[in-house]
């Protein structure tokens, strides 16, 4: 007797482990689905991140390049020592170039610097100094003459010269333009006996 009633409560109590069992059980299923639902949320979102994070690149790419500046209407003078117009190499004494830095709403406005370069027909760049350098492209490179500006946002044109101390050749020459690190207008002249 004593037998069948410690029996009949153990059953009793295995009755309610395999109910506390199965509700476990439940409970796991439905929380492994949550997990499921909600790690495929996550790497939708990581997803999107992602996408909006290129796009946000490209986009920041693109103001870049449209906040450059521009130099249009590029005109290199050769002038002797009086201000007369020349093409000899002997005769030469000025190098006058005439710019227009076209109106760019997008541009940060305020001082700037404009560097010009003047490369001789052997890729030798005309410089008055050593330490005459500035940053081009996680570079420093040389530059022949510099002018500091003050730029509005609209079209502004100016005049940046060079005078020729050195002894120059016949051949085409390359005037470069940058300002802010980045080349915004070329012109070649050349040089003639």
């Amino acid at each position: 007797a004593e037998l069948k009633e410690e029996l009949s409560t153990v059953r009793k109590v295995l009755v309610t482990y395999v109910r506390q069992v199965d509700s476990l059980t439940a409970v796991n299923t439905k929380l492994e689905a949550e997990n499921r639902q909600v790690q495929q949320r996550y790497e939708a979102a990581t997803e999107e991140v992602k996408t909006l994070s290129e796009e946000r690149e490209r986009l920041v790419e693109k103001v870049t390049i449209a906040s450059q500046l521009e130099a249009t209407a590029v005109n290199v003078e050769l002038q002797n020592e009086r201000g007369r117009k020349t093409k000899s190499v002997r005769k030469l004494a000025i190098i006058k170039v005439d710019y227009t830095i076209a109106k760019n709403n997008t541009a940060e406005v305020g001082n700037k610097t404009i560097y010009m370069r003047i490369t001789t027909p052997d890729d030798m760049v005309l410089q008055k100094q050593e330490t005459d350098l500035f940053s081009f492209e996680d570079s420093q490179i040389a530059f022949s003459s510099r002018k500091n500006f003050e730029y509005a946002g609209e079209e502004f044109s100016d005049v940046i010269y060079y005078t020729v101390t050195e002894t120059l050749w016949e051949g085409d020459y390359r005037v470069d333009l940058f300002v802010d690190g980045h080349l915004i207008g070329q012109q070649y002249f050349s040089l003639t006996k």
